[in-house]
């Protein structure tokens, strides 16, 4: 761990300016990850709402409500395992 030492003032402007700058960019990159998934459920949403009869029917195939979760079927329609997990979430 660093000793204490004395800053004069152009100094401790310096190291606030570099801490604000890494924490402004970290926050910018965390809602910009989290923007990129809610746009990728988004447009998962939206293929389902073009494709909906297919996928009632492919949720009333199913044999249990789990089975009408899995991915794999709705594939055929556009969206992946992931936005299949968000929409069971809702």
């Amino acid at each position: 761990m660093a000793s204490p030492k004395i800053m004069n003032l152009k100094d401790i402007i310096s190291a606030f300016v570099r801490h604000r700058r890494e924490v402004v960019t970290r926050r910018t990159i965390f809602e910009l990850r989290k923007a990129r998934d809610r746009a990728h459920i988004l447009e998962a949403l939206a293929i389902a709402l073009a494709n909906i009869d297919p996928i009632i029917e492919l949720i009333r195939r199913a044999p249990t409500p789990a089975g009408s979760e899995s991915g794999a079927d709705f594939a055929s329609v556009g969206s992946g395992q992931r936005c299949c997990d968000a929409g069971a979430r809702r």
